[in-house]
């Protein structure tokens, strides 16, 4: 907790692990949302609502379980969007990367910030660490990322790329121990990465630019693309040959 409140992680601190086997996704949208939400850090960490409000007496873990049942009830649920409907999701598969979007537009992330997905599979090496820097220049203070990794076959498991106000390096959260670290770019240019023993980076959830360039103009935000479709042409090619 800083002056303001609000929940600081930085990198090699301890945070919150998440309370379940599939709230990797709502327990990085909880801290997420505990990094710009004074009132939900204060309920999380010491139990009071407000003053004149009796504590709760249960553990901060428990508190900060009863916050990921919360996010997995609005993140999985068949609910109004836009002009649509957000198209529900079973909670033992854990948290859809458009679940998780709309949570940060409408709470997790600072008001006004809009999101959209991005694919990283598919890309190695070289490419991937420029997929991810590009994910790294659009997180902000109370703008961050959700990394989605897995093996192989499917994505398995949720990270939360992010930025403290006091400190301008992103950091990466693994509710799976809790821990936050420095982004390991060097390990996922290799290919020696591994967060909650998944190894493959699949998706992010992030900020969109100002200008989007290269985007078709009738997908939607949650239509996911290439991290790296938005960058000017040619710009892949300028870096590969310096």
């Amino acid at each position: 907790m800083g002056l303001t409140g609000v929940f600081h992680l930085f990198a090699g601190d301890q945070g919150p692990q998440q309370q379940s086997s599939v709230s990797c996704g709502a327990a990085c949208l909880t801290v997420a949302r505990m990094m710009i939400d004074p009132a939900l850090t204060t309920w999380i960490t010491q139990g009071r609502r407000g003053p004149g409000l009796d504590v709760d007496g249960r553990s901060p873990n428990e508190r900060f379980a009863e916050q990921e049942r919360a996010v997995l009830s609005r993140t999985n649920a068949l609910r109004p969007r836009g002009l649509g409907w957000q198209v529900p999701w079973p909670i033992a598969l854990g948290t859809p990367p458009w679940g998780a979007l709309a949570e940060l537009e409408h709470g997790a992330a600072a008001p006004g910030t809009s999101y959209e997905i991005g694919m990283l599979r598919g890309l190695s090496g070289a490419t991937l660490r420029r997929g991810v820097e590009h994910v790294m220049h659009r997180v902000q203070p109370g703008a961050p990322a959700l990394l989605y990794v897995g093996n192989a076959t499917l994505p398995r498991h949720v990270l939360l790329l992010y930025v403290n106000e006091q400190h301008p390096e992103p950091a990466l959260y693994d509710p799976d121990d809790g821990g936050a670290r420095a982004v390991p770019l060097v390990a996922l240019e290799r290919g020696t990465f591994s967060a909650g023993g998944w190894n493959t980076p699949w998706l992010v959830v992030y900020p969109k630019a100002q200008r989007r360039v290269g985007r078709a103009a009738d997908l939607p935000s949650w239509w996911p693309q290439s991290v790296l479709s938005g960058l000017p042409a040619g710009a892949l090619a300028r870096e590969d040959a310096a």
